[in-house]
């Protein structure tokens, strides 16, 4: 059995936890709980940090499937491991907002951020306009 990598899935995985955790945020900043307290009681500066740590692994984690899937030397292997590059950026920007409390302070991880953004949006639209359609793979397999 072969990974079988589908963006298709992991947009409505990524749509799905960003609605999830909207939600969660909405619920702490609106609850009538304890000042800066969240669900279950949690400290708010704790949950913006764990949620930062996890968002830094998720970039981690899908800079390492664009590495695994693109190891071979093909057209689309540099703009693929630009989109790696990107990723373990964006990642590492995570991690300092951890530290820092906010992505736009100071104006580097602003920076970091806004490029990291702009060049994963590039390399989508990159990867939306030559990705190979089911028609042709199915044309050349019947061959």
């Amino acid at each position: 059995m072969s990974f079988q990598f589908n963006p298709k899935r992991l947009l409505v995985i990524v749509i799905t936890l960003a609605l999830l955790g909207g939600g969660l945020i909405y619920y702490v900043k609106t609850s009538d709980s304890s000042e800066g307290k969240g669900p279950f009681g949690l400290d708010w500066v704790h949950l913006h940090q764990g949620f930062n740590l996890l968002e830094g692994l998720f970039w981690w984690g899908l800079g390492c499937i664009f590495l695994i899937k693109n190891r071979a030397p093909s057209p689309q292997r540099t703009p693929a491991l630009l989109a790696v590059v990107s990723c373990f950026l964006f990642g590492l920007s995570d991690f300092i907002e951890i530290k820092t409390g906010s992505w736009f302070q100071p104006w580097g991880l602003l920076a970091l951020n806004l490029f990291c953004g702009a060049s994963l949006i590039v390399f989508g639209f990159w990867y939306w306009k030559v990705r190979p359609t089911r028609s042709s793979t199915n044309s050349s397999s019947t061959q």
